[in-house]
């Protein structure tokens, strides 16, 4: 897709054309297939890009390749240091990494596939607990005793496990959902600000509103905000399992208006009343 837009070119002075295209890229010796924008000058034909485009190109590049290669994202890497209730040095002593290796990872270095798949097994608290015994001689007796006893008492909790199973199902980051984060807390914050900024909103409505929120902010940094998946019904697009998603947020209810006598939806969403938001 190409289209005018309002700047000059920098070559020229001229007009320019935005170009919003699918190109392959190599990395890390892979060809991957990327979603890219950039412009060009219509008098000179060169091409050129802003430093939001080229991270566009970047994020969904380093995307793919971890999601190839089972290597968590940077949010993933943090929530695993925050999980154990370690720092920055007990979880680098105890994966092996250098100095600033993990924090580095944390804000979005890529990690090598070894690397990232000792990241990936780390998230379970058993393999963790090996790990530690493993470097046990990288900690004196009391710090050891306490990182072990931290680590033991992480656990996740059932509940949010299950609601997050009610509302993702099966879906695992891909370009189907925009990369995104399997994120409970972002999906019902979403849907409880357009409930807010509406009053009250029909589920079609509501639908819509979530997914150009996320399809925007795919399109402009390469990852979705939620991690739903999206697809097309006759009424336009909506999160798969959509009744599901919104039967499981905490804070809203359906309130039936009686629509469905008249052909028209049966119910919307909001607030439930006896709740502070």
């Amino acid at each position: 897709m190409e289209k005018y837009v309002d700047i000059k070119s920098p070559f020229t002075g001229g007009k320019v054309k935005e170009i919003s295209t699918v190109e392959v890229h190599e990395f890390r010796k892979e060809r991957l297939s990327v979603h890219v924008r950039y412009y060009v000058c219509e008098d000179t034909g060169e091409r050129f890009t802003t430093t939001e485009q080229d991270e566009l190109l970047f994020n969904e590049l380093y995307s793919q390749y971890r999601v190839n290669h089972g290597i968590p994202f940077p949010e993933e890497i943090k929530g695993i240091r925050l999980h154990y209730g370690l720092n920055y040095q007990q979880i680098n002593k105890i994966l092996g990494f250098g100095v600033n290796q993990y924090a580095q990872y944390e804000k979005g270095q890529m990690p090598s596939e070894s690397n990232g798949k000792l990241l990936s097994a780390a998230m379970n608290r058993q393999f963790m607990l090996h790990l530690l015994e493993d470097s046990r001689a990288e900690f004196d007796e009391t710090e050891y005793t306490k990182v072990y006893q931290s680590i033991l008492a992480s656990e996740v909790k059932p509940e949010n496990e299950a609601q997050k199973r009610l509302i993702y199902r099966d879906i695992r980051r891909s370009v189907y959902n925009g990369f995104g984060q399997m994120n409970v807390e972002k999906v019902s914050e979403m849907v409880k600000f357009f409930i807010f900024k509406e009053g009250s909103l029909f589920p079609t409505k509501l639908n819509k509103e979530m997914f150009y929120a996320d399809f925007l902010h795919y399109k402009l940094h390469g990852q979705s905000i939620n991690g739903l998946q999206y697809q097309a019904i006759q009424y336009g697009p909506v999160p798969v399992h959509y009744d599901t998603v919104y039967d499981n947020i905490d804070g809203i209810s359906k309130e039936d208006r009686g629509g469905a006598r008249h052909g028209k939806h049966p119910f919307e969403l909001q607030f439930m009343r006896h709740k502070r938001i």
